[in-house]
């Protein structure tokens, strides 16, 4: 993906609400769907699920391990790497 490619590059990427998503590693939709999870481009080190927030809507939710940005000076994310 051109994204992955620009952020290899050094390219900052930012992302909010759907863009951060589409960064993820991938997205589960909500339970109960019974559709398997679509991977996303794999930039940032967390998964995303969508939960219903009612009137049809989703929102969503993801978990992150800090782990590895606490113990290294100058943490690098290789994508599809979390």
């Amino acid at each position: 993906m051109a994204i992955t490619a620009f952020a290899a590059e050094g390219g900052v990427v930012y992302g909010e609400c759907g863009g951060l998503v589409y960064l993820s590693q991938s997205l589960t939709p909500a339970e109960g769907t019974g559709r398997p999870p679509r991977a996303m481009c794999g930039l940032a080190p967390f998964a995303t699920r969508a939960v219903p927030a009612g009137r049809g809507l989703h929102s969503s939710t993801f978990q992150l391990n800090l782990e590895p940005f606490l113990t290294q000076s100058t943490p690098k994310i290789t994508p599809g790497t979390a």
